[in-house]
């Protein structure tokens, strides 16, 4: 499912509401809420934490000490001696979840 595809799902089973939602408002919320999740990542040691779902979270991994880098200019650059991984552990709801 992509982005657009989920818009709009959620845009169709909100129309039961009393309350339903456009397209347009769908992707303003969802717009939000990544920028959130992206701002929360991006620092070292972020976490979300989404209940039934589960864990995002953001941290510093030491590259391997050995090796450079050579450019197609011929310059040698050093690699960067971390870099950020984002980890995702599944809440014990959403493993329990059966797929047929």
């Amino acid at each position: 499912m992509n982005k657009t595809e989920l818009v709009k799902r959620i845009a169709r089973e909100s129309k039961v509401t009393h309350s339903p939602l456009t397209q347009a408002q769908v992707r303003q919320v969802l717009d939000a809420l990544f920028a959130a999740l992206t701002e929360e990542l991006s620092r070292p040691g972020g976490r979300v934490e989404i209940e039934h779902f589960g864990v995002l979270e953001s941290r510093l991994i030491p590259n391997s000490p050995r090796g450079r880098l050579i450019g197609k200019d011929g310059v040698v650059r050093q690699p960067p001696s971390e870099k950020r991984i984002i980890i995702f552990r599944t809440a014990k709801y959403l493993r329990s979840k059966r797929v047929d």
